[in-house]
Order: C-alpha cells, then sequence, then structure tokens
C-alpha cells in the first residue's frame, strides 16, 4: 500500500492526545514505525475505528474523519486478501464506517458483497464457523464501551440475528430454587479423576529438584483483539520452577511466528545453542508443531536430533488445544513427543499409547492470592472477544439484570491500563463470587485459569457446566455449575441472601487446590510422566 505522509501527521497529532487507550497508542505507533506491514494496516483500521466510536460517545462533533481514513485502508486490504474470514471482517468495519458516516448506498454495497461472500461459503462451514467469521467482533467491540445500542443496529442493519437475545442453550440445570437447595446440600462424594493422577505426589515433599534444568520455549506476550499484556503462563512456569530448586532458563518464541523467515530461524539457532550450552533435562516447548519456519520434515529433524545429540525430553505445551491449529499440531506430532502438556481439555484426549499426555493444569503464583476481606459480592473480570465470544450474551444480561455482580471487561478500551498480575489476584480476592465462561465458538467447553484462580482467592466458583472441569473438580463441592441464564441468575440470586451458607464450597475449593495442585506437586507429576524423576 502507497505511504501516506498526511496520514501519519494526523496520526501523530492523535498520539499528543490526553487519556488516549493505550492499546489503541501502541496501534497507531506500530502504523507509524512499519507502514508497509499488512498487519499494522489491518491493526490500524480497527483502532481508527475504535477511537472515532469513542469520539462519538464522547458527542466530540467532528466530520468523523478517522472513519474516512479506515475506509481509504480497508478498500485497499479488501483488494488483497483472499481469506474469507479476513474480508467478512473488513466488509463489516466497511458497512459500520459507511453507516456512520451516513453513506447508505455505500452500506447497502457492501452489505450485498459480505452476504455474496457468506452464502458463497456456506456449504464449507457449519454455524458456529460463520459466526466467527468476524461478524460478530465489531458489536462486541463496541460493546465494551458500553454502547449496546450502537452495536444492535450494526446487527439489524446487516440483517443478523441479535446475538445479545438469542441463546444457544442445553437447558437448565436447576428447575426451581429448591432443585438448587438440594443438589447444593448433596454434592457427589467421588474424587475426580484428576486428583487420581497427583495424588501420588501428595506426600513427596522431600523430593531433590536440583539436578533438573528446564528449558522454557514460550510468548512472552498475551495478545487479545485490543490488549497485548506479558503472558503470566511463562512467566509462573519459571518461578514455580526456581520455587522448588531447579534451574531454569526461559527464550521468547514472539518472533517464531513471524512472517519473516530469518527472524525466526534465529529463534531456532538460539534454541539449538542454548541447549548445548545449558544442557536441559527438559524442554518445555510452547505449541510445538503449530509453527514452524521449516518445512515440516526438516524441523521435526533438526528438534529430534537436537533432543538425541543432548538425551533432553521434549514436552509440546497445548494451552488452547481447542482450537483447530493445536488440535491438529496434537494429532500430528504428538506421538513424536515425550509428553503433551494439555491443561484445558483434560478429559477430550486422544485414547492412543503412543501418546502420553500430561493432564495437570498450570502452576500458579500462589503468594498472589491473600486472605482478605471480600467486599465485592460477585465480579466477572476478563476479555470479550472472538476466542470468546459465547460469553457476550451472557455479559449482557447481567450488565442489563438487577443482580448485584460487578462487570471488569480487562480488553476493553475505555480501561486506562491492564492490570498487572498482583492487581488481577486482588479483584478476584475481594469478591465473594467469581463467574466463569467455559465456553469457546467451536461448541466446546473447557477448564480456564480463572478457574485455579478463583480457588486460590477463597471465591465461590460459579462456572459453566462441563466435563473438563470435573475432570479435576467436584460440582457443589469445590464449585457451583449453571448451564443456562436462568441457572446463572437463580445462582447469583441465591448466593446474594444466603453467601454464608456457601462459604464452605470455596473453603474446600481451596483446600482442594493447596492438596492437590500446588507448584511441586505438578512439577513432580509432570517430571514423572517423562521419566526424569
Amino acid at each position: 500500500m502507497q505511504y501516506h505522509p498526511d496520514i501519519v501527521i494526523i496520526l501523530e497529532q492523535i498520539l499528543k492526545a490526553d487519556g488516549l487507550p493505550i492499546q489503541i497508542k501502541l496501534g497507531i505507533e506500530g502504523y507509524i514505525s512499519e507502514p508497509a506491514n499488512i498487519s499494522s494496516q489491518e491493526n490500524l483500521v480497527y483502532h481508527l475505528v475504535d477511537l472515532e466510536l469513542i469520539a462519538t460517545d464522547n458527542e466530540i462533533i467532528d466530520d468523523k474523519p478517522l472513519y474516512k481514513i479506515a475506509i481509504l485502508f480497508l478498500n485497499r486490504l479488501v483488494n488483497g486478501e483472499n481469506n474469507t474470514s479476513k474480508l467478512s471482517l473488513f466488509f463489516v468495519y466497511l458497512a459500520l464506517c459507511h453507516l456512520e458516516l451516513g453513506d447508505h448506498r455505500s452500506f447497502l454495497a457492501i452489505k450485498n458483497k459480505l452476504f455474496a461472500l457468506t452464502e458463497k461459503e456456506k456449504p464449507k462451514l457449519n454455524e458456529e464457523q460463520i459466526i466467527w467469521l468476524g461478524l460478530i467482533r465489531k458489536a462486541f467491540r463496541i460493546y465494551t464501551r458500553d454502547n449496546l445500542d450502537k452495536a444492535k443496529d450494526l446487527f439489524i442493519c446487516l440483517s443478523y440475528i441479535d446475538p445479545f437475545i438469542t441463546e444457544a442453550s442445553e437447558g437448565d440445570l436447576y428447575t426451581c430454587k429448591e432443585d438448587f437447595e438440594h443438589k447444593l446440600g448433596n454434592p457427589d462424594n467421588s474424587i475426580p479423576l484428576g486428583v487420581g493422577l497427583l495424588e501420588k505426589t501428595r506426600n513427596e515433599t522431600q523430593t531433590n529438584y536440583k539436578n533438573q534444568r528446564v528449558l522454557i520455549f514460550g510468548r512472552e506476550f498475551f495478545n487479545s483483539s485490543t490488549t497485548k499484556r506479558e503472558h503470566e503462563v511463562f512467566k509462573f512456569l519459571r518461578n514455580s520452577l526456581e520455587s522448588i530448586g531447579a534451574d531454569t532458563i526461559y527464550i521468547s518464541s514472539e518472533n517464531f511466528n513471524d512472517n519473516i523467515p530469518g527472524e525466526a530461524l534465529r529463534l531456532l539457532d538460539k534454541l539449538a545453542a542454548t541447549v548445548k550450552e545449558f544442557r536441559p533435562t527438559l524442554v518445555v516447548f510452547d505449541e510445538f508443531g503449530v509453527h514452524s519456519p521449516l518445512p515440516t520434515n526438516d524441523f521435526l529433524s533438526f528438534i529430534f536430533q537436537l533432543r538425541e545429540d543432548f538425551g533432553v525430553k521434549l514436552i509440546g505445551l497445548y494451552l488452547d488445544s481447542w482450537m483447530p491449529a493445536q488440535s491438529h499440531a496434537i494429532e500430528k506430532y504428538g506421538k513424536f513427543l515425550d509428553g503433551i502438556w494439555e491443561a484445558t481439555s483434560p478429559s477430550e484426549i486422544l485414547t492412543d499409547a503412543d501418546f502420553n499426555y500430561i493432564r495437570s493444569p498450570m502452576p500458579f503464583d500462589f503468594s498472589l492470592y491473600k486472605n482478605v476481606q471480600k467486599t465485592r459480592q460477585a465480579l466477572f473480570l476478563g476479555t470479550v472477544d472472538t476466542y470468546n465470544s459465547n460469553r457476550a450474551f451472557y455479559i449482557h444480561k447481567l450488565a442489563n439484570s438487577n443482580l448485584d455482580i460487578t462487570i471488569n471487561i480487562t480488553n476493553s478500551p475505555k480501561n486506562e491500563r491492564i492490570l498487572d498480575n498482583t492487581e488481577y489476584a486482588l479483584e478476584l480476592c475481594l469478591s465473594k463470587v467469581n463467574v466463569n465462561f467455559a465456553g469457546r465458538p467451536t461448541g466446546k467447553r473447557i477448564i480456564t485459569g480463572r478457574v485455579w484462580e478463583t480457588l486460590l482467592a477463597r471465591s465461590v466458583l460459579l462456572d459453566e457446566f462441563n466435563p473438563e472441569i470435573n475432570f479435576f473438580l467436584t460440582p457443589f463441592r469445590h464449585y457451583i455449575p449453571f448451564q443456562s441464564f436462568n441457572d446463572l441468575k437463580l445462582c447469583l440470586t441465591f448466593l446474594e441472601g444466603n453467601y454464608e451458607s456457601c462459604r464452605d464450597i470455596a473453603i474446600q475449593g481451596r483446600k482442594h487446590i493447596d492438596r492437590y495442585f500446588t507448584p511441586e506437586k505438578i512439577w513432580s507429576y509432570v517430571f514423572r510422566q517423562v521419566d526424569l524423576i
């Protein structure tokens, strides 16, 4: 795309504005530093539209120049894009820009192109995948600025079903309050299957880990569509290893999926040099097989020759195995790995004997979670994005209810900054009840990090009923499940008036994680699974 110096001048003026959300600031700076980069141009479009919406929300009267700049970029991006998902998203943004500018003729033309595109692809896609094309994304991003009316208007104009009204429900878990109280008072006494995997390490507190040297190759940042923050999991992995006396070294894989092959190859060279010098007993490789700068056979030959030469064990870490790219990598490369660490869907795994699964949560930092006085009744703390879009229905309904619940959407452009790990943990600790949503757009439900964080916070966990959580926890003993908004409303209403009677769930949840899922017990299990102890 041609470089536009006049646009850069406008953007540099925007950067001087007070109170500019950090993610928008980073997006603009990214384009200014790399104006020819397609990814920078895409991000700039999203941020220009967001910024114009914020200006409109704040009743700043202008001729909406940022929409006009976004249209200029979008028209170029559309012409150079073949991916159906991205094209659909670009068309949605174009439709929104024209609609906001009052250009209904152009809006209708874009709407027709969008319909033609999705109709053409419908035979290849199921309903969930069509939604995931990005048609829903703009509405959620607008909603995070509390502009629900504008989000709904966009859907109505595009003739799509309003996602804030429609719920894909499997039915209610509870027929009435009495049914809920009965289940609450009669929890299952069976031991979750996942507990048995770690139970044998329960009394092993004297194991010497000083001869263990672990190299972690993983992401440095967690990226949502609007924010970028340090990826806490890889910090927790390093800190937990140090806490048990193991030696550890970390290599950021942030550029491993870079479009510039030279940078990714440089990282592989660094990995090889570090293995040679550090001589690890174990390498934990984030998203093994998902990305590679080399042809598949060359990549495998490189990694496995390294393993053979230095006698190192190799674990593939998959934090989002529900995503197609990760699940395919596991199926394709899992049998070549010494271990497959799968934390989010432990019950949905391949039964092939060639696959050595490590079914365990990540080792969390227990020190972050203080035993403080609870000052808030209920809280949802988390993101709303394409990878967890299902939760938007629940959040909308909660926000428009009379329930006593605080909603903090952590990737909202309204936030002045991103919470650090200590601040995030404190927010959970201050809440009597923490609500979590396990559903993902592929139709799967997973166990998320907030499950363990809520247990550490000594709060009552409300989460969507699913076998992944039940692999590690017992319903009504360690958490309270729900399956519909009716369930969720019933649970929250009951807890508002009967919290003390449910405090035992929070207490039992914390005892459960203290007993079975401390960092030392998790690492003992991991090392045993790959025959290192």
